[in-house]
């Protein structure tokens, strides 16, 4: 689970450079999961 996470992150964010747009969009996320990478995004900011 935790690897799945990860990669989907990690594919956001290289879609975020390359495309400019979150890729899966937010709406395809559980709240928990957008929790989690929301506060990972903003310990990353």
């Amino acid at each position: 689970m935790l690897k799945s996470l990860e990669m989907q992150k990690v594919l956001r964010r290289h879609s975020e450079r390359v495309t400019g747009v979150a890729w899966p969009p937010e709406a395809h996320f559980s709240d928990k999961t957008l929790l989690a990478t929301g506060a990972a995004d903003k310990a990353r900011v």
